[in-house]
This record gives structure tokens, sequence and C-alpha cells, in this order.
């Protein structure tokens, strides 16, 4: 647990890095806008073979994996589009502190 844990800080640590640099946070908005466009198109697929596998299956179980899958899929593209958005919002902000010539 405690190497989860210490993975989330390093997390943490990445993101404030990328969000306080000018360079790194324009190349990270260029990144996760690329990355989050295919990724939802990933999860449209995902979710329309979720629900064509559920009509057509009998194993429970499976079903409740591919369930699981496809909602954990999501909630990773959620967190993405939220980094996505605070990035945004970051440079958005920096720039408008930066007084005009």
């Amino acid at each position: 647990m405690s190497t989860y844990i210490d993975q989330i800080a390093k997390d943490d640590d990445k993101f404030v890095a990328r969000a306080t640099h000018p360079v790194r946070r324009a190349a990270a908005i260029a990144d996760l806008a690329k990355a989050r466009k295919k990724a939802f198109w990933l999860l449209i697929v995902a979710s329309a073979s979720f629900f064509i596998y559920d009509q057509f299956a009998s194993n429970h179980s499976s079903e409740m994996l591919a369930l699981l899958f496809v909602c954990i899929a999501w909630a990773s593209y959620s967190r993405m589009e939220s980094d996505l958005r605070l990035l945004r919002i970051i440079d958005h902000l920096q720039k408008d502190d930066k007084p005009v010539a």
C-alpha cells in the first residue's frame, strides 16, 4: 500500500513541476489534448463493444469484468480531462499575470 501512496506522491510532484514551468506546461497541454482525443474515441468503441458483448454473453463474470474495465477506463479519462483543464487554467492565469509592455 505504501508503494501505491508513494507513486501518487511522485505523480503529484511531476504534475506540479509541469504546471509551474511554462514550456513544459505548454507541451503537456498539447500532449494531453492529443491523448484525450484518442482516448475518447477508444472509450466510445470500448463502451459500444461492451454493450454489444453484454447482449450476447452468457458468462456473467466476464460481463462484470468487461464493465469494470470500461468504468476504470472512463475514470482515467475523467482524470486526464481534469488535468488538461487545470493546466489550461494555470496557463491562462499565468498569461494574465504578466504585465503588458
